[in-house]
């Protein structure tokens, strides 16, 4: 009975093995990436959100704030306007505005280009003709 139970164990046993696939690496975790030459568990090839930098105004004069052909073309550019009117609680003091502002204009200058706001400038002129918005 002892020599029944051990060959029935050991059938149970390869048969099991037997099962075992190879070949198929297992996925660590799920990622965007869709190309198998990559290795898509690395960090530098993970799926890259741009952060999207502030520059506060005190108004929305010349910014064509709320179009949204302009608000893409900032997007694009990886920044958009925000209108902080001085003194409300809430808003930045002048001195920390300032700072964020040149950090941010620094990163446009190294990332976009030295002539950002020129682009912007001609970018903006298109934005007014298509949409007819003549002011701001």
């Amino acid at each position: 009975m002892k020599s029944f139970l051990t060959v029935i164990a050991l059938f149970f046993c390869l048969t099991c093995m037997a099962q075992k696939q190879k070949g198929l690496p297992a996925s660590k975790t799920t990622t965007a990436n869709l190309k198998m030459a990559k290795e898509a568990n690395k960090r530098k090839n993970s799926p890259q959100n741009p952060t999207i930098r502030l520059i506060i105004k005190n108004d929305g004069q010349g910014i064509l704030y709320g179009n949204p052909c302009m608000r893409e073309e900032t997007r694009r550019m990886h920044f958009e306007y925000a209108i902080q009117v001085a003194g409300l609680p809430g808003s930045l003091k002048p001195f920390k505005r300032t700072v964020n502002n040149l950090k941010t204009k620094g990163i446009l200058v190294l990332t976009r280009s030295p002539f950002w706001k020129v682009i912007l400038h001609h970018r903006t002129k298109d934005c007014r003709e298509r949409t007819g918005d003549r002011v701001g």
